[in-house]
């Protein structure tokens, strides 16, 4: 089951990418930039993708520091690409580890894990079969909820969230058993 998001929560999340891409240097005022810092030497390929949404541009410099923020939120880490230089770019999922791993099986549940990119400062959650629905969970430091992704996209993970300076927390659910990582991981 995947959670389809409409009207206002579709939209915000939508202007947060255009401001996040504005802040970025991806768009300019009125359409894809020509001069921002490094989009110059983009292929012509690196630029159509980040104009239909498949794709972004985040210099190494705004990934060190702040990772790729909500830019990533909601992004297929296997497949969306971080361009940052000319045809050179990478997918989150290239440097994931698992920090935190917990196997349900001896309660009829999946192995929950919570996929972690350093390098984009994201997170996701992936199961060990297709009987249990994922959610991937992301908390603001003080407990509340930010926001969540649930459904499987290819394989058996969500779609990615930011997680700097926040807490992830993976979850498998069937009908009413739902079954979360005590953990959470700090991004």
């Amino acid at each position: 089951m995947r959670v389809r998001l409409t009207g206002a929560r579709r939209m915000s999340l939508q202007v947060m990418a255009i401001i996040s891409m504005l802040g970025a240097g991806v768009l300019g005022a009125t359409g894809p930039a020509q001069a921002g810092p490094g989009l110059a030497g983009l292929s012509s390929v690196a630029r159509a993708e980040i104009a239909v949404g498949n794709a972004a541009y985040i210099s190494e410099a705004q990934l060190a520091t702040s990772g790729c923020g909500v830019s990533c939120d909601g992004r297929d880490p296997q497949t969306f690409k971080i361009y940052y230089n000319g045809s050179s770019y990478y997918t989150c999922a290239e440097d994931a580890t698992s920090p935190v791993k917990q196997d349900f099986r001896s309660y009829g549940g999946p192995v929950v894990e919570i996929r972690v990119s350093a390098r984009c400062r994201t997170a996701w959650t992936k199961l060990d079969n297709g009987n249990f629905n994922p959610t991937i969970k992301s908390f603001n430091l003080s407990g509340a909820l930010r926001t969540s992704e649930s459904g499987f996209i290819q394989g058996l993970w969500t779609r990615m969230l930011n997680n700097k300076d926040l807490l992830a927390q993976g979850c498998a659910g069937s009908g009413s058993i739902v079954y979360c990582t005590t953990a959470k991981y700090r991004g």
